[in-house]
């Protein structure tokens, strides 16, 4: 039986010039709009080089936002309306909203190590024999049309990042990011 070590996923990354490019999607043009929670959403396309391996959507919940963050530090973590304020207006413009000190031309980009672990996470149904295998593992329903969709799309990254890396440095980058 052989056992992999985890490595750094940032170094694995750097070692194979791997990066994420994103373009920023407002919260009122986004496929989570008029959704219950705020969200930050871009287009991330994963880069191999200069080349682009895999594009998708791709979504962060509200506390991501810096002024949720950062309001929590200064407010003990009260919640206010003008934090909510700053969270929409972040999640709306991509952009810091202005508090604190800190510039706001300053843009919100996603994490890179979160960005390819979740592709990562995604190409993993290529493990699964089939649809209904996944589903059961994933706690979807084996006959709803929307984890069918779901399942397809995943697929989709799979080949995508398999055919752009190739097995083995694929394979490299799920022992990198096993821990994440």
């Amino acid at each position: 039986m052989t056992t992999t070590t985890a490595t750094n996923p940032a170094a694995t990354l750097a070692a194979h010039d791997i990066t994420v490019r994103s373009v920023f999607i407002p919260l009122s043009q986004s496929r989570n709009a008029g959704e219950k929670y705020p969200t930050l959403n871009w287009r991330v396309t994963l880069m191999r080089a200069d080349r682009a391996v895999f594009s998708a959507d791709y979504s962060a919940g509200s506390a991501h936002c810096p002024a949720y963050k950062l309001s929590i530090k200064q407010a003990g973590g009260a919640h206010s309306m003008a934090r909510q304020e700053r969270i929409l207006s972040e999640c709306e413009t991509g952009r810091l909203s202005g508090f604190s000190g800190l510039p706001l031309d300053r843009n919100i980009k996603p994490d890179t190590l979160d960005v390819v672990n979740s592709l990562l996470l995604d190409a993993s149904a290529l493990d699964f024999s089939g649809f209904a295998d996944w589903s059961a593992d994933f706690g979807f329903d084996a006959d709803s049309i929307k984890a069918r969709a779901i399942y397809d799309a995943c697929i989709a990254c799979g080949l995508a990042l398999r055919a752009g890396l190739g097995d083995a440095m694929l394979q490299e980058l799920r022992d990198a990011f096993s821990e994440y």
